[in-house]
């Protein structure tokens, strides 16, 4: 059966992919056929069986599909995959485009956090470049103050030469406050994949609940893993 901790075996050892497991991902691609990952596989696992219809079926991978609800696996999918190839579930936060516009889910940052929590997310990150500052205060700010992990990431998906520094929308530096609580939230990142590593429970356990009430230790822990690298 093709689940989370099946996806992450074969990511991990994708020569393994054989016969069987051809048929079977040909069942998932009927269910969701613009999974990339679904796609990925299926034609890892024909290379594998010297399968005739290979290089048809690569010719019909598409580099690009358009945004559509059959492209995504359901959200608690994705939430156990990820927890189970040992990571972090995050949402990533619109927040306010160019206009000052929300969407609809995430006009309200407690009504989305108190969302979150119930889905079993405890993590969220912001593209700061997209957002202004002053949102990013009262957002980034009232999450963290609420037990999630804040992290923040750049525009690096583009041709366009960005700046390394994190800043927000028009170039705007960030404040101090949002500075300390992304070095937290990466702080709790590090930490996590550290103690993960070493075979122990981190931040979040199996069922993708977070150690919240120890988030300051590790933070601390984090730390020193970061320093530990950098100098």
């Amino acid at each position: 059966m093709l689940d989370e901790k099946w996806i992450v075996q074969y990511l991990a050892h994708p020569d393994l992919l054989g016969t069987d497991d051809v048929a079977e991902l040909s069942r998932a691609l009927e269910r969701y056929p613009y999974c990339h990952v679904s796609r990925m596989l299926y034609l890892k696992a024909l290379h594998n069986v010297g399968a005739l219809s290979f290089d048809a079926e690569l010719a019909r991978g598409a580099a690009f599909v358009a945004e559509t609800p059959a492209a995504f696996l359901p959200m608690e999918d994705v939430r156990k995959i990820i927890l189970a190839a040992g990571g972090i579930p995050t949402y990533p936060f619109l927040a306010d485009d160019a206009n000052g516009n929300f969407t609809q889910f995430e006009a309200d940052v407690r009504a989305t956090a108190a969302e979150l929590k119930k889905r079993g997310i405890f993590s969220v990150e912001f593209i700061t470049t997209r957002n202004s500052v002053e949102v990013l205060e009262r957002y980034a700010g009232y999450l963290h103050d609420s037990g999630f992990v804040v992290t923040f990431g750049s525009e690096h998906n583009t041709p366009a030469m960005e700046p390394i520094e994190l800043f927000a929308r028009g170039g705007v530096p960030l404040t101090p406050r949002l500075r300390q609580i992304g070095y937290e939230g990466a702080c709790v990142v590090a930490a996590h994949q550290d103690i993960v590593q070493s075979g122990m429970q981190g931040y979040v356990d199996s069922r993708g609940v977070a150690d919240i009430d120890k988030r300051d230790e590790y933070v601390a822990y984090g730390d020193k893993v970061i320093k530990a690298v950098i100098g």
